[in-house]
């Protein structure tokens, strides 16, 4: 039913299987990441996820010709800033955050991450750029968080360790773990 609607309001199949096949493959490296954080550390995870996902972009970009079309002269420095920005603070302290919580906690209490992020975007644009905020999306927000707090309660009465880890701490952020 949902593809039928999706090709009569003309949009190509493609980039809807893409953006599944993304989905899938991002769930596939949690599990993976889970399962190799005790081999390395969260700072190499996060560089070799960085890598692989800069170098697929890069390949698309080349092979549908959108490198042809780039001027760097044309790119405005709020532009420019927004995109040191989001390499900074959204991919590497985002990915070393995350793959640190990977070691740190369960997998559900991290997954909790695809929920609570669009609240903070909410909350960052109400601020930082005067978006409009209303009773529904304050609604939204009050129920992801309250998500949260039910899956981490939840885990907490099972009596499971959040941290499956015997050795707790931050000495796996070495870079020199291997």
């Amino acid at each position: 039913m949902a593809w039928q609607n999706v090709e009569q309001a003309g949009i190509s199949i493609f980039p809807v299987v893409w953006l599944l096949a993304a989905a899938l493959s991002w769930s596939a490296g949690t599990v993976l990441s889970r399962s190799m954080s005790s081999q390395a550390s969260a700072i190499l995870l996060s560089g070799i996820q960085l890598s692989i996902g800069g170098t697929v972009l890069f390949a698309i970009s080349w092979l549908t010709g959108e490198i042809g079309n780039f001027r760097p002269s044309e790119v405005s420095l709020v532009s420019l800033a927004a995109a040191l920005w989001l390499i900074i603070a959204g991919s590497v302290i985002g990915f070393v955050a995350y793959n640190w919580l990977l070691e740190n906690v369960s997998t559900s209490l991290v997954s909790t991450y695809t929920f609570v992020n669009p609240v903070i975007a909410v909350l960052l644009g109400t601020v930082v750029l005067n978006e409009p905020f209303s009773r529904v999306m304050l609604l939204g927000a009050g129920l992801v968080i309250v998500s949260v707090i039910v899956i981490w309660l939840a885990e907490r009465s099972t009596g499971r360790p959040t941290n499956e880890k015997s050795n707790p701490g931050m000495g796996h952020l070495s870079p020199n773990k291997t």
